[in-house]
């Protein structure tokens, strides 16, 4: 007997992948300023599968150094524990790098929030609320390429 097997998604995640392939789209078009300044894509290899993923993620830049705070329950970061090379689409161009994940320092995390805070809004904020607002999250740091 042949059992098949299906994949459920929950309506939310269903929500979230449809949503995140429509910011990509717009990211790729001559309507990427639709968008906002801080937002970008960056394609990731699975550790397991070696499948590409191509998500949007809001970021700081600074220099050549791009820096992404993101939900620690989110798995997409997960394929860059102990360093891997990315791809991340700014500017209309697509740009090789290497990421690096902070989980377990939380000054760096909160940093890079106060950093990303700053860029996005122009607001500051103290350090103790800037760990607050990062409880539950990781820094990815990227190193672009030259």
């Amino acid at each position: 007997m042949m059992s098949i097997a299906a994949t459920i998604r929950s309506p939310e995640s269903a929500t979230r992948g449809f949503a995140n392939r429509l910011v990509a789209l717009l990211l790729r078009s001559p309507l990427h300023g639709l968008i906002g300044k801080r937002t970008m894509l960056v394609t990731v290899i699975g550790r397991k599968s070696g499948q590409s993923y191509t998500l949007p993620v809001n970021y700081a830049r600074l220099d050549d150094t791009i820096l992404v705070v993101s939900r620690r329950n989110s798995r997409w970061w997960k394929n860059l524990r102990g360093g891997s090379r990315v791809v991340v689409h700014l500017d209309e161009a697509d740009l090789p790098g290497f990421a690096t994940v902070v989980e377990n320092d939380s000054e760096a995390i909160a940093g890079g929030y106060e950093i990303f805070r700053y860029q996005a809004y122009r607001q500051t904020m103290s350090a103790d609320k800037a760990r607050e607002k990062t409880r539950g999250r990781v820094l990815i740091r990227i190193t672009l390429a030259r």
